[in-house]
């Protein structure tokens, strides 16, 4: 870690696997964030593996991102009659977690990436960069997740690899933006609500 630089990367020997709500698989947590006087979290960012057509776990107040990492594809169906169909590798469906939500793969068992934000708490924003990118330091809470490539960031004049599969947690950088190079990360920001 770096003077004036504050970062954390997360390998996945840290992740943490804890069992759906349903019962009906398990997620490896990444990273999750908790408040004193709440009994639930406030976000989490997660990857899990869907192998069986079925119901997704109910997380009512909450917003919910969701990216395909591996597999053929995936519909899903809320029940406000709206649908999504993921059929390229991060492909993304954004959603409420009140809603009833079906799950059916297609050709086989895939593997996602989860973000989930508590609405009342922290607004969330999701989005998939390639090449070089310059991102502006405007949230609270920075990540970056690379799936099958390393990725560089450089933030100020330092320059690190983010190894494939590890997470990027930019606590302060000490300057208002960040250089990343890559292939197709994932790049999250939170910002807290009524701090």
């Amino acid at each position: 870690m770096n003077k004036g630089i504050f970062y954390k990367i997360i390998p996945p020997n840290l992740f943490k696997s804890v069992p759906w709500r349903n019962g009906l698989g398990t997620t490896n947590e990444l990273i999750i964030k908790y408040i004193q006087g709440y009994g639930n979290f406030i976000w989490r960012i997660s990857i899990a593996g869907v192998k069986t057509d079925g119901p997704f776990s109910e997380f009512s107040g909450y917003e919910r991102y969701l990216l395909m990492l591996e597999g053929n594809g995936l519909d899903l169906v809320h029940s406000d009659g709206s649908r999504r169909e993921l059929r390229d590798i991060l492909d993304v469906a954004n959603f409420s977690g009140e809603l009833r939500t079906n799950a059916t793969l297609i050709n086989g068992e895939i593997k996602d990436f989860n973000v989930m934000s508590l609405r009342e708490k922290c607004r969330t924003s999701v989005e998939i960069l390639s090449g070089e990118s310059e991102i502006e330091k405007d949230s609270d809470e920075l990540f970056v997740y690379n799936h099958e490539k390393d990725s560089i960031i450089l933030i100020g004049n330092n320059e690190l690899t983010l190894p494939k599969q590890n997470l990027f947690h930019l606590i302060d950088s000490g300057t208002e933006k960040l250089i990343l190079k890559s292939t197709d990360s994932i790049l999250i920001k939170i910002t807290y609500i009524g701090k």
